[in-house]
């Protein structure tokens, strides 16, 4: 057959402009275009496409031709939501141009088209119930005016502009209900979260049927730890709109943190039954699925198949969303599947650079493998992107041991002791440094007291502590 013939599964493609060899079923290639003779695949990163021979599609591998067909219907439909996203932001902001000119009217038309092209726009939602109060002549128009003006400095960062003019059109109309929602959900935002209660409250005194008013309070109720009162809230919400996924989303989260299992994936699931591209129901079921009945991560009986299902549909919705892409990294290096773990991992880096769990879970992989200066490399950079996260002070502090650098060693450990106060892992660490600088006596003691804070110890190293034992 020559050049040609059956595309075996996993079969690597070469792109001839950068140089990139990967599977021709990975997200790095995207298909064009084929006849009865070739095939086009694009290279995703830099574009170029590659055509790649066949005699027939007889004698390629049928589900290869079905991912193919798939996957370009697949970013086709991508395409168009985002060419639909884009369209309905310039409509919003034509909209806003409408409101600041005095023309209402028209300021309508232009939130009812961004409607249009993206029904979930949440802005474009929110300006089109806030101009109905004007037109409807319900609320006065410069109350209404000094709200857009209040959304508008908050966008922009102007955030005690924003409470200025939000004060003023609740000064104009005390019961203007969008007015308190407003200022209270900036005061959420500041994580003021008493005075973002108070708005609620008074909102939903004014006006009871407000879905998001209630959501917004369930939210401030949850970041407060009030769980049972975030939970009421969000029923009233769902009790107004039982087809609002967001609420079905938070009840989800509310229900996770509670270790309500069932109820939790209920509520993921109703959200995506109502809007299949939210992404973060996916993303926390798989969260849910990684572990077993009793919470255990990876524990017997969790479902690692139905997380890995989960967090690859959260990707194909946002190719860019990092959580998902660093939990599918840390299951696939659960099971030993060490390069698609970096893999993984270096997406989640480059859709957020300053993802500090993704640069520790990169080093943790190089650790475990022994490529230790790559691992330093990437505990460091968790380290400068989160100076208080302790796992990669720890992990760290390993490293360096292992390079014999054992003054760096006691330094990493130390910072874990200043952040995590008796901590068996800091002790076990600076006992195994001890040694290692022939300090037998101090690693004795450290040891000791790691075992007593609960650590188990390796039998090796305690067989070689007891000999220098008196």
């Amino acid at each position: 057959m020559g050049m040609f013939g059956k595309m075996r599964r996993g079969a690597k493609l070469k792109c001839r402009h950068c140089g990139q060899k990967t599977p021709i079923q990975s997200d790095n290639w995207e298909a064009l275009g084929k006849s009865q003779s070739w095939v086009i695949m694009a290279c995703r990163k830099c574009g170029h496409g590659v055509r790649m021979g066949i005699f027939a599609e007889s004698h390629v591998d049928k589900e290869f031709i079905r991912e193919m067909k798939t996957a370009k219907q697949r970013n086709l439909r991508e395409r168009e939501k985002r060419q639909d996203e884009a369209q309905a932001d310039d409509y919003h902001r034509n909209g806003l141009n409408y409101v600041a000119s005095g023309e209402l009217e028209k300021a309508q038309q232009e939130f009812d088209r961004a409607l249009e092209s993206d029904p979930f726009h949440e802005s474009a939602k929110a300006c089109s119930e806030i101009l109905k109060d004007a037109l409807g002549k319900t609320i006065e128009v410069s109350a209404v005016v000094h709200l857009f003006q209040g959304e508008a400095y908050d966008k922009t960062g102007m955030l005690d502009a924003a409470v200025s003019a939000y004060r003023k059109a609740i000064k104009i109309n005390p019961d203007y209900a969008k007015a308190h929602a407003a200022l209270g959900l900036l005061n959420a935002e500041k994580a003021m979260y008493d005075l973002a209660i108070t708005e609620f409250k008074r909102a939903i005194e004014i006006d009871s049927n407000d879905v998001e008013v209630h959501h917004n309070l369930g939210l401030a109720y949850s970041h407060k730890g009030m769980y049972d009162l975030a939970t009421g809230e969000y029923e009233k919400a769902l009790k107004i709109d039982p087809n609002y996924s967001q609420g079905h989303f938070a009840l989800g989260v509310v229900y996770t943190q509670r270790e309500m299992w069932n109820k939790a994936v209920a509520e993921f699931k109703k959200a995506i039954e109502i809007n299949p591209d939210y992404v973060e129901p996916h993303y926390n079921l798989g969260v849910i699925y990684e572990s077993n009945a009793e919470g255990i991560r990876y524990g017997k009986g969790c479902k690692l198949d139905r997380a890995v299902s989960q967090y690859q549909k959260a990707i194909q919705i946002d190719p860019n969303y990092a959580p998902a892409h660093n939990s599918l990294g840390e299951v696939y290096q659960h099971k030993g599947m060490f390069d698609m773990a970096v893999e993984e991992y270096r997406k989640a880096i480059m859709a957020d650079p300053i993802c500090a769990e993704a640069h520790f879970n990169l080093g943790f992989a190089y650790a475990e493998h022994e490529i230790v200066d790559k691992a330093v490399a990437e505990f460091k950079k968790a380290i400068e992107i989160n100076p208080d996260y302790v796992e990669p002070h720890y992990n760290l502090g390993l490293a360096y041991g292992k390079q014999g650098m054992h003054e760096e060693a006691v330094a990493e450990f130390g910072e874990v002791m200043r952040l995590v106060p008796e901590s068996p892992e800091a002790y076990y660490g600076l006992s195994i440094t001890c040694y290692y600088k022939g300090e037998y006596s101090t690693a004795i003691e450290y040891c000791d007291k790691a075992i007593e804070l609960g650590i188990k110890a390796d039998s090796k190293f305690l067989k070689a502590l007891e000999l220098h034992r008196q």
